[in-house]
């Protein structure tokens, strides 16, 4: 049996994979310019967005000889933040930052932060937990709660665009997942980056 898809299907399939190509060509393209000098940009990034989402966190780094272990209590992981990590977007917008559009300070405004992370692998592994509302949402109405995850797995380790919309596909697919779970109140729980050497 053939199953027809509407020409309304396919368009919105076509516009959807054509945005993640975009993403996906941009962590390509970003990977591709790390460099050596990139490590200890990557470990000063880690710290200054831990601090930017609550400057009284307190910062665990552990290192062996195959991985980086990066761990934070501060505020959790938005739907919206989690998502920046999967698509290489900055998370920040200009109001947060204060600035106007006429200025030139780059930082935290294009997303690379995260990105020079990788200068240390390909695959990253991330574990916390996602708070329950989107930006900007009234949540008066509503018990604030938390989703906690352990390992979502971001693997830049592929060159091909097609690959890696998948990966990001899969990712939120699995934060999808994650949201039809039971809410908890946060206990003392950490945000935690973990990334395998190559």
């Amino acid at each position: 049996m053939e199953i027809q898809i509407s020409r309304a299907d396919q368009y919105l399939y076509r516009t959807q994979r054509n945005d993640l190509k975009q993403h996906a060509d941009k962590i390509i393209q970003g990977i591709k310019k790390i460099g050596p000098n990139h490590a200890k940009r990557a470990i000063w990034e880690l710290f200054q967005n831990a601090v930017d989402l609550s400057p009284s966190c307190e910062i665990e780094l552990h290192l062996s000889d195959t991985e980086l272990i990066f761990s934070h209590n501060g505020v959790p992981f938005t739907m919206h933040t989690l998502d920046c990590l999967f698509t290489q977007v900055s998370s920040k917008t200009l109001s947060e930052k204060k600035l106007e559009r006429e200025e030139t300070d780059a930082i935290g405004q294009y997303g690379t932060g995260f990105m020079t992370s990788h200068s240390f692998g390909d695959v990253v592994k991330v574990s916390g937990a996602i708070q329950d509302e989107f930006e900007g949402e009234q949540t008066d109405n509503y018990s604030k709660g938390h989703i906690q995850f352990n390992d979502l797995v971001i693997d830049r380790s592929t060159q091909d665009w097609e690959k890696l919309c998948d990966e990001i596909s899969n990712l939120r697919r699995k934060v999808t997942e994650l949201l039809n779970e039971p809410l908890y109140l946060r206990i003392a729980s950490k945000n935690s980056i973990q990334i395998w050497f190559q």
